[in-house]
């Protein structure tokens, strides 16, 4: 939530025309931008698609972007 919200937030300035006045930093936990967030998850891309309209077609997203095509759930149990 905090890199969409400096994302829209630029986004913001940008159709304003104040896009110098503001300042924007992320602090990340992780030893990279994203380290906790995306590590093996489904991603429902629709708010991306919102946020950051032809992420899809960037080259540079190609490499970590697989299609689901199936699912699967299992359940531990005590039995």
């Amino acid at each position: 939530a905090g890199l969409a919200a400096a994302i829209r937030l630029k986004q913001l300035c940008q159709q304003h025309g104040d896009v110098d006045k503001l300042s924007v930093c992320v602090l990340e936990k992780g030893a990279e931008v994203g380290a906790h967030i995306l590590s093996g998850n489904v991603l429902e891309p629709r708010a991306l698609d919102e946020l950051v309209p032809g992420w899809r077609q960037d080259e540079s997203s190609k490499p970590h972007m697989t299609p689901v095509t199936s699912d699967r759930f299992e359940f531990l149990s005590a039995s």
